[in-house]
């Protein structure tokens, strides 16, 4: 086959979805109150869906920050707490 009987066999698939876009936007015409209904519908269920993502993405960033505060508070900084060390090191030296 050649490149044109390729591009029209391709074409010639776009055809029903084409068709189908079509129909939708005659129906859309034709009922005008129930495609505001529909298109009331989506926007309040994507925003519905947008408002649950940024309470998840707000939840773990508080669990974050709560555990970092909590690593911060029990001393793990790497700081502090040299008694032990200096004690075990001059244990022999000083007696």
């Amino acid at each position: 086959m050649d490149w044109l009987t390729e591009a029209w066999d391709s074409f010639n698939e776009f055809i029903p979805v084409t068709e189908t876009v079509s129909n939708v936007g005659n129906w859309m015409q034709d009922n005008p109150g129930g495609a505001s209904f529909i298109a009331g519908a989506t926007t309040g269920a994507l925003s519905y869906m947008d408002s649950e993502k940024q309470r998840e993405f707000d939840k773990r960033k508080m669990r974050e920050e709560r555990a970092w505060r909590e690593s911060r508070s029990q001393g793990s900084s790497g700081t502090g707490n040299y008694g032990s060390h200096t004690a075990s090191l001059t244990q022999g030296l000083l007696n």
